[in-house]
């Protein structure tokens, strides 16, 4: 395999004539035999590692990927190439579909599913009836980010590679501290073996980052829609509040000439999949998201993030204004800063993480509660199935209340910090670099000479014809038709 020459095999899989950074590197130590986690900037083509690597090895690439958007998105990618090798193992399938799917499973050198896909047991007992070769996770910080609170499924992934025959392991993260890195190894090694490392800085040079504190609400709202009518180019608005981005959808509609969309958990699978697809044919905006959204989208041209309410943590904050800039053009990040921001996302804590009386209680009458459906206890099921004891289980929670609790200050902190923002960035992330600081860079204040200084002031015109939206059939016509 290191005779290949992979810059040939790049131009003629992908068409390109050189690799991003740490790409090359990452295939290379794949291709050698060695489980590998690569923590390389958002927008520097994480996917193309394994999809390359994929195509030279022999067997099954498998993907665990934690969004449907994000599947959706890479394997629209591959059927606009004409291969047909890739499939989604989603929710989307109906019935007669997944049985077909699961029966040709061979077919298929790419397969993409999500962590709780894999607890069933006729995907897993399909998967062990062929050569799964190179195991990926994609988004691979969600191992410790997710894992314990939120998606347990996660916290199987080693049970299900052990299963598999031990593959080769290949974790890709944009946002990942020294010691997420060693969580996801830690969840993911196995027996005997040990992980390479390749890590690359997250700074991304292109996007300026900057802050706007308000008042209130009507005085935040104020601000973003003369923001957006001076703003060049479509964005997304991130929220921690599904109702707020309706609200705010519905706001830019009526208040500029720009067209916007909500986008999170409360619309069907197939409506996310429709605003996704017009997003990415330029008939909208502005999208108003959740997290829902934060990884799921790879548009190289979007010019401008905006936080409305304050992210959780800097992982989320860097995860998030990452989808800006990816075609290496100039961008924008901001982030609106409310007093009661920080009241909204411990609220949102406490509605998630359970306390310890209601551990006590669902440890208790587990026989009573099970299968509710509250989401609470399908997170306790998983530690009552493990056999945890109540004392174990509200040691874990309690603990990782307060690990919430100190990514929130963290964030309060670099808001009202008067230094350089990369630079705070890059020492969250355990990096030495000094950061270039220009007009370029970042700005603790925002103003709107900003906006002429780094070239985003104006909006280009958009033509009526370009405003049309295409109905749910067209759309899915379009993409299917070269499959």
């Amino acid at each position: 395999m290191t005779t290949i020459n992979l810059k040939e095999k790049l131009s003629e899989y992908f068409g390109f004539e050189s690799f991003m950074s740490g790409q090359e590197e990452t295939i290379k130590t794949v291709l050698s035999g060695h489980d590998t986690l690569s923590v390389l900037p958002t927008g520097t083509g994480k996917s193309l590692c394994y999809q390359l690597a994929g195509y030279l090895m022999n067997g099954t690439t498998l993907i665990v990927s934690p969004l449907l958007s994000l599947i959706q998105d890479q394997v629209s990618q591959f059927n606009f190439r004409g291969n047909g090798v890739a499939i989604g193992l989603t929710s989307l399938l109906s019935y007669s579909e997944k049985k077909y799917v699961l029966k040709n499973i061979n077919a298929y050198k790419f397969i993409y599913l999500s962590p709780e896909m894999l607890s069933q047991v006729e995907v897993t007992n399909a998967l062990k009836s062929i050569n799964v070769s190179l195991f990926v996770v994609d988004e691979a910080h969600c191992i410790s980010t997710w894992g314990p609170d939120f998606r347990p499924d996660y916290l199987n992934l080693n049970n299900v590679i052990a299963e598999l025959g031990e593959p080769l392991i290949l974790a890709l993260t944009a946002t990942a501290t020294p010691r997420i890195q060693d969580d996801i190894v830690a969840q993911l090694i196995m027996p005997n073996r040990s992980f390479n490392k390749i890590i690359r800085s997250v700074n991304r040079e292109n996007i300026f980052l900057s802050t706007i504190k308000v008042n209130d609400e009507f005085e935040k709202n104020e601000q973003l829609l003369g923001l957006l009518n001076k703003l060049d180019g479509v964005g997304i608005i991130y929220f921690s509040s599904k109702k707020k981005a309706n609200e705010i959808s519905e706001l830019i509609n009526q208040h500029t000439k720009l067209k916007s969309e909500p986008y999170h958990a409360d619309l069907t699978d197939t409506a996310r999949y429709i605003v996704q697809q017009q997003f990415m044919m330029n008939q909208i905006d502005v999208i108003c998201a959740t997290s829902a959204f934060g990884m799921g989208i790879n548009k190289k041209d979007i010019r401008y993030v905006i936080h409305y309410h304050m992210p959780a943590n800097f992982e989320s904050y860097v995860q998030e204004f990452g989808r800006a800039g990816r075609d290496g053009q100039q961008s924008i990040a901001i982030v609106f800063s409310q007093v009661n921001d920080l009241f909204l996302q411990r609220r949102l804590i406490d509605l998630t993480i359970p306390d310890a009386d209601f551990i006590k209680l669902y440890f208790k009458k587990h026989a009573e509660l099970v299968g509710l459906g509250e989401e609470k206890g399908k997170l306790l099921d998983y530690y009552y199935e493990k056999h945890d004891t109540v004392d174990q289980v509200q040691a874990l929670f309690r603990q990782r209340k307060i690990e919430k609790e100190i990514g929130l200050q963290s964030m309060m902190a670099f808001i009202d910090s008067n230094q350089c923002r990369k630079q705070e960035i890059l020492r969250h992330f355990g990096e030495s670099k000094v950061v270039q600081h220009d007009k370029s860079c970042c700005s603790v204040v925002f103003t709107e000479k900003t906006l002429e200084v780094i070239g985003l002031e104006k909006r280009r015109n958009v033509t009526d014809e370009k405003r049309l939206i295409q109905s749910s059939e067209t759309i899915m016509t379009k993409l299917f038709q070269k499959s």
